[in-house]
Parts: structure tokens; sequence; C-alpha cells
């Protein structure tokens, strides 16, 4: 399976998910790694642009393609089993931190499909860099620098 990620050229080849346990997300509370990824380039667009657009003419971009076991059989998450506030906006939600935090600690499953906050028929797909299949994931390609449109400001 391949996913994709857009960030910072500093951390492309970065997999450790330490950006992300610095200050928790959506799905995951500040001290516990997690490797957030999209199923598409153009949901990690997106996804790059909400949580970014205030620093995007300081940074240089690139896009990362992640390629994960083919046997991977990633835990999803169904929209209708989601708490209320999943889609918060002006809050990071607890209910889905604790929800990413029972997938980081249970270590089950690699991945963990949820639908995206932005485009709720698409899928972003969170890793996690404990579990023994994080060993057998590497960077197809990355493309430095991936050039953002500037027709989007």
């Amino acid at each position: 399976m391949l996913l994709y990620r857009i960030c910072n050229q500093k951390y492309a080849h970065d997999l450790s998910g330490q950006g992300a346990a610095l200050y928790g997300g959506r799905w995951n509370p500040r001290g516990m790694p997690m490797v957030y990824t999209a199923g598409s380039t153009s949901l990690a667009y997106l996804e790059y642009l909400v949580h970014n657009l205030h620093v995007l003419s300081t940074k240089a971009v690139c896009l990362v393609k992640i390629r994960i076991n083919p046997g991977t059989d990633p835990e999803t998450l169904e929209q209708g089993a989601l708490p209320h506030d999943w889609q918060e906006k002006t809050y990071t939600p607890q209910s889905t931190q604790n929800m990413g935090e029972r997938f980081l600690t249970g270590n089950k499953a690699y991945v963990l499909k949820v639908p995206s906050a932005i485009v709720s028929d698409e899928f972003n797909f969170l890793l996690n860099p404990s579990h023994p299949d994080h060993d057998l994931t590497s960077i197809e390609e990355c493309i430095d620098p991936f050039v953002i449109d500037e027709r989007l400001f």
C-alpha cells in the first residue's frame, strides 16, 4: 500500500512520529508518537494546507510516498462510530485522541484508517511507529521540492 505525506523538507525522512508526539493531534495525545499519512496526494495536500497555511511562505515542503507492507490489514474507524466532535475545527477533541491512544497502546494493528475531517469520504492512515511492522515501512519516493500552487492563496 502506498501512502502520502507532505511535510517540511527537514522531516521528509523522519517516520518516527516524534513531531506528532511533541504537540499531539486529532488522533494522538501529546507524548505519543504517530505518523499521519493520507490515502492520496491530493488529500495530503489539503491536510497540509489546513494545518500549515500560516507558515507556507517560509517553508520548503516535499511530498513523501511511503510504502507499507502490502499484507497490512488496517484497523478501520467507521464514521458512524466516531464521537460527535470528531470533525471539530476550533480545538483538538480529546475524544479522538483517546481513540488514537487506545490504538497505539493496544499495538494490535500497525495502521489505523480514519475518515479525513476535511473530506469525510476520503481517508487518512495513521501509522504506529511502535508496532513491529514499522520496520517493514519504507520511503519509496521523495519529491523535493513539492511546489504549492500559488493560486490557492
